[in-house]
């Protein structure tokens, strides 16, 4: 990745000790929370071992406001210390988000819709097309394009996609969906039980294929509706075995013991198959 700090002038590139009152967090955050435990264990390992990175700040209106470095800002102030080591630099406001990125985006835990808004805050202010952030940052083009998508994702799916409930690529599958309110029904279905890509991608699939077989306008131009004839679709059931219409059967989820328990009454007969 390129860095975003290149290009920083340094303010006389002096190092100064500054009083941690005077000091604002960045006015375009990243992160939607920084856990107290994460600011905790950085506080422990400054009360172990110093300061051992100085934090990058701006003069603001006689104040100074952060360009990287917002969690040990914090750690310190956690610690109940005065001043933080900072270095002052000169730069233009392109620059500063420049460099906030370039350090956000090279933490592990940061989530998809974070960087989203990351890539998405740089267009907004600068008007940066994602052919250039994506030059600029060494994500490819694409990827920047899908976390930006995920914005434009109802709150009913951003939020457990934030939290980890759901994954991209699952709720990327569920918004190909083209009936709103069995999205919904799908985005709860992920976010409670858990599913698959693929499986996301089926129950899609199957939900378009339904609708397209309802009765819809005839296409002839007259005032009737076309045919609708739903033709059943039989697999085999995992229990019996017999065939059955998909839409009569139901799915069921249980444990790995639970799993070897059902083996085992099957292996010893304790189970009928057909219900014999």
């Amino acid at each position: 990745m390129t860095s975003g700090r290149q290009g920083l002038k340094r303010a006389s590139d002096v190092f100064k000790a500054i009083d941690t009152d005077i000091i604002d967090p960045p006015s375009e955050v990243a992160r939607l929370e920084i856990p107290e435990s994460e600011i905790k264990e950085l506080a422990k390992s400054i009360k172990e071992q110093g300061q051992l990175q100085n934090i990058l700040v701006f003069k603001k209106d006689g104040r100074y406001e952060i360009v990287a470095g917002h969690r040990r800002w914090l750690a310190i102030r956690y610690l109940k210390k005065k001043t933080i080591s900072c270095k002052v630099v000169d730069s233009s406001p392109q620059m500063n988000a420049l460099a906030r990125a370039s350090e956000n985006l090279q933490r592990s835990d940061l989530t998809p819709l974070e960087e989203g808004m990351i890539y998405q805050g740089l267009i907004e202010q600068f008007d940066m097309p994602i052919d250039q952030i994506a030059k600029i940052t060494g994500i490819s083009a694409g990827i920047v394009k899908r976390r930006i998508n995920i914005l434009k994702m109802p709150d009913s799916l951003i939020d457990p996609i934030h939290k980890g409930l759901i994954s991209m690529t699952v709720g990327e599958e569920i918004m190909r969906c083209p009936d709103e309110e069995y999205r919904e029904y799908l985005i709860q279905m992920a976010r409670d039980h858990g599913v698959t890509a693929i499986v996301a991608r089926q129950w899609v699939d199957d939900r378009i294929k339904e609708l397209r077989t309802k009765p819809g306008v005839n296409k002839g131009g007259g005032q009737g509706q076309d045919v609708y004839i739903e033709s059943p679709t039989f697999i085999a059931c995992q229990g019996c075995k017999l065939p059955k219409d998909i839409k009569d059967l139901r799915s069921v989820g249980i444990c790995p013991e639970c799993f070897k328990i059902f083996i085992t009454m099957l292996e010893s007969g304790a189970y009928k198959k057909g219900g014999d």
